[in-house]
């Protein structure tokens, strides 16, 4: 079983089956399958944890973010502060724990606004906007944030990203689906 707040490969690569091939033998097999992911990933979120405790503990942050990088396949952007770095691939943290649902992308929105309003919504089948507001962004940060939520949500065919003032976000878009506030 995962952690609160880690996908549960075993619980969902289960209920993905299809049902012609719900046998309990191939059942069995998946589950011993996929509670190995669920270890794997346990395993490196321990490892993740510690290197970024590292930090108060006088040892050199580079190094420590140069690793956590590496296993993230997210290399340091031209340009960005260790604090910018750490902020990334504590976003894409968030981001590998998604299971693709609509709260799973609020919730890394809302990391990625620091506090600032942000609007998720399912606009159709695989279409989804995310609203920002009053976030100042550069253009090389908005294409990070871009590929984060992408991979949180995963099978979406297209993900609109939406930079608007406070005066421009006062309409009701709720009539579209599920829209949820920050």
């Amino acid at each position: 079983m995962a952690n609160p707040g880690q996908l549960d490969h075993v619980q969902q690569g289960l209920a993905d089956t299809p049902e012609e091939l719900r046998k309990p033998r191939i059942q069995q097999y998946l589950a011993l399958y996929l509670a190995r992911v669920n270890s794997i990933e346990q395993l490196v979120q321990d490892v993740l944890d510690a290197f970024f405790s590292w930090e108060g503990s006088g040892a050199d942050i580079d190094f420590v973010l140069e690793i956590i990088g590496a296993l993230f396949s997210q290399p340091r952007p031209d340009g960005f502060t260790n604090q910018e770095y750490a902020f990334i691939l504590q976003a894409r943290a968030i981001a590998r724990k998604s299971s693709a649902t609509l709260g799973d992308l609020t919730t890394l929105a809302r990391f990625l606004a620091g506090g600032k309003p942000v609007r998720v919504f399912g606009l159709q089948p695989k279409v989804v906007l995310v609203q920002f507001v009053d976030l100042q962004i550069s253009p090389q940060r908005a294409q990070l944030y871009e590929q984060l939520l992408l991979d949180a949500v995963g099978a979406t065919d297209q993900l609109l990203l939406s930079f608007v003032t406070s005066a421009s976000a006062q309409y009701d878009v709720d009539s579209y689906d599920d829209g949820l506030y920050g």
